[in-house]
């Protein structure tokens, strides 16, 4: 119906720029704002405290509503950073799982700073004793990304669905820019 076709038509441009490589931080914000829900919440890591003495948290919601907190951070011009958050009550105790996933050749140097504002996060949202336990899940090269930020995306995506980013492969990317 005619109503579709215009909703279509008007995320055309979006979907071009995802396609070539040329998505805006605008366009990110579209895509991925759909996939909010009360459990889950994806967020870019310029809405956390900038430097060593901001603990100004007012862009940010509460993080302790939800279940899986997504941060994704443009290291540089071929390199992103995912951040899967999964907090949890151990033993009375608050644990974090951080899960990081890598586009591109980024150095823990380069994040460090990330890091650092993250941990500040969840001191404020999270109750104390707070344990703290980072993995590097995933890496996809730059040799192999190509289109870093439709990588971005689909990695994104994949952890919003509890999908295995394993099964991730280059036949299946293809597939997922053609839908």
């Amino acid at each position: 119906d005619d109503e579709n076709i215009t909703e279509f038509l008007s995320d055309l441009p979006v979907r071009i720029r995802v396609c070539l490589g040329q998505i805006t931080s605008t366009d990110l914000s579209e895509l991925l704002t759909p996939l909010n829900t009360e459990r889950l919440i994806v967020l870019a890591t310029h809405l956390l405290p900038q430097s060593s003495n901001d603990y100004t948290f007012d862009l940010l919601p509460d993080l302790a509503l939800y279940e899986q907190i997504i941060f994704y951070h443009n290291v540089s011009p071929n390199q992103w950073a995912v951040f899967l958050v999964l907090p949890s009550k151990i033993k009375g105790q608050m644990h974090i799982k951080v899960e990081g996933f890598f586009v591109g050749e980024v150095e823990m140097t380069e994040i460090s700073d990330i890091v650092r504002s993250l941990y500040k996060a969840f001191y404020h949202y999270f109750e104390n004793p707070l344990l703290v336990e980072w993995r590097r899940r995933l890496h996809i090269p730059t040799t192999i990304a190509g289109n870093d930020s439709f990588w971005l995306y689909i990695i994104i995506v994949y952890l919003s669905r509890q999908a295995n980013y394993l099964d991730l492969s280059m036949a299946l990317v293809t597939i997922h820019k053609l839908v």
